[in-house]
């Protein structure tokens, strides 16, 4: 079954129907990314230690935590929309990969930065943060 382009438009309705919902979930929150929103500490990986931002509000509402694994090309200011409809009302841990500036890694130049070891520091990190216990999301 064909749909023409005109049939799929979004009509003029929808789009303010889409623009209200949109404003009635908005509100500030802080950057988590800046100092004092969220815990910063680093996690020792093989040749490596990888920085983890945590948030934790003294009243989550959601039932787990969720770990970010930002990965290859992303950074923290590319998640900062993400973390907006979290932030007081969930646990999350942003964890940053070895290939990031803020890693503290030995011999950057002959560093193992493959897909393979990346996820070896992601499991390294769960069980370090203790996830591995109890039930969470990681994205």
């Amino acid at each position: 079954m064909n749909t023409s382009y005109r049939e799929s438009k979004v009509t003029e309705e929808q789009l303010k129907k889409i623009e209200e919902l949109i404003k009635v979930n908005e509100r500030e929150v802080p950057d988590f990314y800046e100092e004092g929103i969220c815990d910063s500490f680093y996690i020792p990986v093989k040749d490596n230690e990888i920085q983890v931002f945590h948030h934790k509000p003294k009243n989550p509402i959601t039932k787990r935590p969720i770990l970010f694994a930002l990965g290859f090309n992303s950074t923290l200011w590319s998640w900062k929309d993400f973390a907006l409809p979290l932030h007081e009302k969930g646990e999350y841990y942003f964890l940053e990969t070895r290939e990031k500036a803020s890693s503290k890694i030995k011999k950057r130049f002959k560093a193992d930065l493959t897909i393979k070891r990346t996820a070896k520091d992601i499991g390294l990190a769960i069980e370090y943060l203790g996830l591995d216990k109890q039930d969470f999301v990681l994205l």
